[in-house]
Parts: C-alpha cells; sequence; structure tokens
C-alpha cells in the first residue's frame, strides 16, 4: 500500500487563523483499490506544484497508474 501526507491550505473558512488551523491541516490522501488491482501498481503520485490547488480546495490530485491486463 502507498500512502500520502501532504499538508492543507488555509481555505478553511471556520479557521481564519494560523492559531485556530493549526489542528486542521494535516490531511491524509488514499487510493482505494480491490486487492488484486492494487498489484498492479506502477506509480502513484500526489501532485502537489499547481499554484491554483492551494487557492480552490483542500486536497492535492492523487494519481495512480495501474498496468491493466485482460482477464
Amino acid at each position: 500500500m502507498l500512502n500520502a501526507i501532504s499538508f492543507a491550505n488555509t481555505i478553511l473558512g471556520h479557521s481564519n487563523t494560523p492559531q485556530l488551523q493549526s489542528g486542521f491541516l494535516e490531511r491524509i490522501d488514499f487510493i482505494l483499490s480491490s486487492p488484486k488491482l492494487s498489484q498492479q501498481i506502477i506509480e502513484a503520485a500526489v501532485k502537489r506544484n499547481e499554484l491554483v490547488l492551494e487557492i480552490i480546495s483542500d486536497h492535492y490530485s492523487v494519481l495512480t497508474k495501474f498496468k491493466l491486463t485482460s482477464p
């Protein structure tokens, strides 16, 4: 299993000061799959480089590449 931990931005409307946000700035994003599909993961990554994500969301994109085979 591949885990990715990232840290949230300041989008939290109910916590608009650094002191109030301190307890909310960590998040964990997961990619869920069946056990069989998870054996075919080639690559997994958290896309963090887009500045616009700091404004519009408190999550980053989580991307996974699978090697799919015929049944």
